[in-house]
């Protein structure tokens, strides 16, 4: 099946319900339904600054999902396209994001292009401005996934490598993580 330009890359798919979506870097949404025709929605090509898209993870149906621009931008989108909140600038255009099930936690790798790739992944949590994290690697990372509980996030480069890290965070309200209530005291 084939609805989006020849010339417009497809940079996500995901599975939904009984159907699929995908979004094209232009911005256009698409889904499709067994036994139907594919529907485009105007989805990321309004927002503000538009621009083209990089990666994208799609969140539940009916809540947002997180897309990475070739300027560098993260925007966390609503799945209706109503409501946009930039979570992230980079000097380059993400490669890839992912987040947990819960969407709490969040990582964007970044390196497009090439050439300008500063060979970082970057980590925040769910409503928080800025990472709370820079990981830095030896090639550009091209892949990321994160745990389904938000503890360990794996992140490819471009040189065949895999990494695994894991998260620990005294933001992070986790089963057996309890913060110092006194940090001064160290």
């Amino acid at each position: 099946m084939t609805a989006a330009d020849e010339d417009d890359t497809v940079v996500a798919v995901a599975i939904d319900g009984g159907g699929v979506r995908w979004l094209a870097e232009s911005g256009r949404l698409w889904s499709w339904r067994p036994g139907a025709e594919p529907v485009q929605t105007p989805f990321v090509a309004g927002l503000p600054g538009g621009g083209r898209v990089t990666a994208c993870d799609f969140g539940q149906h009916g809540g947002s999902s997180v897309i990475g621009f070739a300027d560098g931008r993260i925007v966390a989108v609503t799945d209706d396209g109503a409501s946009a909140t930039v979570l992230a600038d980079a000097p380059c255009g993400a490669t890839a994001i992912a987040r947990d099930v819960s969407g709490e936690i969040v990582v964007a790798t970044f390196g497009l292009p090439y050439t300008a790739s500063d060979n970082t992944a970057r980590l925040w949590t769910a409503g928080e401005r800025g990472p709370i994290a820079d990981l830095v690697g030896d090639s550009p990372w091209t892949a990321a996934a994160v745990s389904d509980d938000g503890r360990t996030v794996y992140l490819g480069e471009e040189s065949g490598g895999v990494h695994v890290i894991q998260v620990m965070s005294p933001r992070l309200k986790r089963p057996g993580l309890h913060p110092d209530p006194n940090p001064a005291r160290r």
